[in-house]
């Protein structure tokens, strides 16, 4: 494209590495070189934030804070591009949406977002069939890797000797436990990294090329099959097949995401995909991913539908605005208090010395440190099942006992038993 544009990304953090960060890293950065002004938003910064600053574009977590009003507004997640797309009512707005189920990947349907665009074939699915999005108004873009930094190793896997799960949700009280197992059956040494075993890498580029086999999903998988790595599709929603020249393309339009992943994970499972894996094949792989998957393609894909939402029509008269805004809180007084009443929650139980800052991130951490407390009690409640059972029917005939489980269960909070009066256990 001739012309050069200034673009508005939106992002629900710009904090650590994860995924749809990195793809705005990717992308703003790209477009920089390319010639355009790059801004990027959102109300939580970090790391991520400090690389595209580093980079050139700019940053900011007030929209007041933008430095020019955008020709176009590329917004990731429905609560920051409504946002941008409120603050700059008069600009065209494409809405992604990079993941087929939570709440944050909606699309935005303000009256000025024009586009809508799906990472993959699952997104476009959800586009249509749950939120009536026109298909002639939603664009497929496939994911790209920057091959420049993702170089292809310099020597081609010949055995599977070491073995690396790449995930921010991988732990040992999920599916760590089962890899593990097969791995060693296999003699392969396995690593883990990711935000929920407490080890981000800040260069993935350099770490993959140490590996033979990465279990991995999303744009982690594409990444390790363009450096020449073999991939088993696995995370927390299940395990999918190792990831070949003749399936590629069809995992690549499900961005390697849950859709591919329909089968439990476990030892003897994970022990076949080993058993499969090729050199051969595995070279084949990453030659279709590198001369198919470049960032650039990605790019020059963005560049055309940034064209074409130049020229669609737009209705933004106050009425049409005013509604729209009046909607989207309605529809999200509930969310906004139960926030309210975290927030309250995190002051009135801060330390009195500490600076009185509301710091969302922290929050984030302290309730995803309870769901998880939750889901390590539920696979001990599993375990300690199986234990007492195995007592119990080496009894044969003595009367049952209450066991380690049954008192577990007494010191419960009624809420977890499931018999409270609120009927919230239901």
């Amino acid at each position: 494209m001739s012309e050069a544009l200034r673009i508005l990304f939106t992002n629900n953090t710009l904090a650590k590495p994860a995924g749809t960060e990195r793809s705005v890293l990717d992308y703003a950065t790209s477009l920089l070189r390319r010639g355009h002004a790059v801004a990027a938003y959102s109300a939580h910064l970090g790391e991520t934030a400090e690389l595209l600053r580093s980079s050139g574009v700019v940053v900011v977590d007030d929209l007041n804070q933008t430095p020019w009003i955008p020709n176009l507004i590329h917004g990731h997640h429905e609560w920051e591009t409504a946002m941008a797309a409120l603050h700059f009512h008069g600009v065209p707005v494409i809405s992604f949406c990079r993941g087929p189920y939570t709440w944050q990947e909606a699309p935005c349907r303000a009256p000025n977002v024009v586009l809508w665009a799906a990472v993959d074939e699952a997104c476009r699915d959800r586009l249509d069939s749950e939120h009536g999005v026109p298909l002639d108004r939603i664009e497929l873009v496939l994911n790209g890797v920057d091959l420049a930094r993702f170089q292809q190793r310099p020597v081609s896997v010949t055995a599977v000797k070491r073995a690396l799960i790449f995930s921010n949700y991988a732990t040992e009280q999920n599916y760590v436990p089962a890899v593990r197992a097969a791995c060693a059956r296999a003699g392969v040494e396995l690593s883990v990294i990711g935000a929920a075993v407490g080890c981000i890498h800040p260069t993935p580029h350099e770490m993959l090329r140490d590996f033979d086999l990465v279990f991995a999903k999303g744009k982690a998988a594409l990444e390790a099959i363009a450096v020449g790595c073999a991939v088993v599709v696995c995370d927390t929603a299940g395990l999918g097949p190792w990831v070949t020249s003749a399936n590629f393309d069809s995992l690549r339009r499900l961005s390697f995401g849950n859709p591919c992943m329909t089968e439990k994970i476990t030892e003897a499972a994970i022990a076949e995909r080993i058993s499969q894996i090729t050199g051969e094949e595995t070279g084949r792989t990453m030659a279709i991913m590198r001369s198919t998957c470049g960032l650039d393609r990605t790019i020059d894909h963005l560049e055309m539908i940034y064209h074409r939402a130049l020229h669609l029509p737009m209705d933004t008269g106050a009425a049409k605005v005013a509604g729209y805004a009046a909607s989207f809180m309605q529809a999200r007084t509930h969310a906004f208090k139960l926030g309210r009443k975290t927030q309250e929650f995190w002051h009135n139980s801060r330390d009195p010395e500490a600076v009185d800052r509301w710091d969302a991130v922290k929050v984030d951490r302290v309730l995803d440190a309870f769901f998880n407390a939750e889901t390590k009690h539920a696979k001990l409640i599993e375990k300690l099942e199986k234990a007492q059972a195995s007592v119990e029917k080496g009894r044969k005939g003595e009367k049952p006992r209450r066991g380690l489980r049954a008192l577990l269960q007494s010191w419960m909070p009624q809420r977890q038993r499931g018999d409270d009066e609120t009927g919230y256990g239901s």
